[in-house]
């Protein structure tokens, strides 16, 4: 009669119960470990300035467009060092303004399209604002030009694309050679601006009825 088997002796080792060695960490790679970390946080860093930087020209692109975009001025004695701008390196564009108690106003807005800076002047010596008595036996007549009143100087340095908004007042006063109180007489008015050293750099003009 044959014999079962025997079984064979011995415990049936578990891999889920054996103990894992704990892994030895080297210097070196205590080193690139270290390394890794100082990275990370310079990476993140990083990302943070840019991200506030960004965040900065975001808020000033707004307040550029809620308050107009606006050039550093320069100082007064500028010397000619900037040539100044012509009727080929500069548009001008004027509209009428909510009125200002008695005073028309005019919001006018000079841009920059040359390719190099230049500067303009936009008080007395620089523009002006020219207001005409529309009709008349000989054709329209000055009524009102700002330079006889205004004896500011107001130098801006326009770079390639810049523009400069600025406003102007008219008080229906007559002004040609001195700047009288006297009021304009009721009528049509066309109102431009216009440099005082060339005549060819003008605005477009706009209507204003006084009466």
């Amino acid at each position: 009669m044959l014999k079962p088997p025997k079984k064979r002796g011995g415990v049936k080792k578990s891999v889920s119960g054996a103990r894992r060695r704990k892994r030895k960490i080297t210097p070196a790679q205590r080193r690139i470990f270290l390394y890794r970390r100082i990275a990370v946080g310079a990476i993140g860093v990083l990302l943070l300035c840019v991200i506030i930087f960004l965040i900065y020209l975001a808020f000033n692109g707004v307040s550029s467009l809620l308050s107009g975009s606006k050039p550093e001025e320069q100082p007064k004695d500028i010397g000619g060092l900037y040539a100044t701008c012509d009727h080929k390196t500069l548009t001008i564009s004027l509209e009428t303004a909510p009125r200002e108690g008695d005073n028309y106003a005019f919001s006018v807005k000079y841009q920059q399209l040359g390719d190099v800076p230049c500067e303009i002047d936009t008080g007395k010596s620089g523009m002006k604002l020219v207001v005409e008595k529309v009709g008349g036996s000989s054709g329209n007549s000055v009524a009102y030009s700002s330079d006889v009143c205004d004896e500011t100087k107001h130098e801006i340095l326009l770079a390639k694309g810049q523009s400069w908004n600025e406003k102007y007042l008219w008080a229906q006063n007559i002004a040609i050679n001195d700047c009288s109180k006297s009021k304009a007489e009721p009528g049509s008015y066309l109102a431009y601006i216009q440099s005082v050293t060339d005549a060819s750099l003008k605005s477009n003009a706009v209507e204003v009825n006084v009466g």
